[in-house]
């Protein structure tokens, strides 16, 4: 629960969501598990959501600083749940996530941008089914 001690951060509406042409969201499919008697095997999981999403993204270089600050310092290196929008379930809805791992920059555009690339453990799913 939210407190004055461990407050809900939220991604601001500057930040560029990682849902428009040139950015990408993709789920983790999480059906096909290994079994170490039989090998790997479609496994059909009823009622659960996907909960790994990969994001990429262009930043210039004030949204880059302040990506790796907020996750380096104010997430304490992506420990710490944030509210982020994300387009799952058709539509665009903020969600409880945390970083899975630490954002990496791929590759640079000149000074001006670069693409980072980080992977979203969402906890919970917010407004799916709705409306």
């Amino acid at each position: 629960m939210p407190s004055k001690r461990n407050p809900v951060y939220r991604w601001p509406d500057w930040m560029p969501p990682p849902v428009v042409d040139g950015y990408s969201v993709k789920t983790d499919d999480r059906r096909g598990r290994a079994d170490f008697d039989e090998g790997t095997r479609l496994r059909i999981i009823f009622n659960t959501d996907e909960s790994t999403i990969d994001c990429t993204v262009f930043l210039d270089s004030l949204q880059s600083n302040w990506l790796e600050t907020f996750e380096r310092d104010v997430l304490k290196q992506g420990g710490r749940y944030f509210m982020m929008p994300l387009w799952i379930g058709g539509k665009m809805v903020s969600h409880r996530a945390k970083f899975k791992g630490r954002p990496e920059m791929n590759s640079r555009e000149g000074f001006e941008w670069a693409q980072y690339s980080f992977i979203l453990e969402v906890n919970r799913r917010e407004g799916l089914g709705a409306g």
